[in-house]
């Protein structure tokens, strides 16, 4: 159960961070989101 939680978390910060990212026509929404990845990558990143 706990593992279709973690797939679910992923999935979920790939929609909403990684994809408006990469894809979005809006400099200031690519820019937004791009911070946001990089503070989730900081934060996993300083557990590890």
């Amino acid at each position: 159960m706990t593992l279709y939680f973690l797939y679910l978390a992923v999935l979920v910060v790939l929609l909403g961070v990684v994809l408006p990212a990469v894809w979005s026509r809006q400099p200031a929404r690519r820019q937004a989101a791009r911070a946001v990845l990089r503070l989730l990558l900081d934060a996993f990143g300083r557990r590890g």
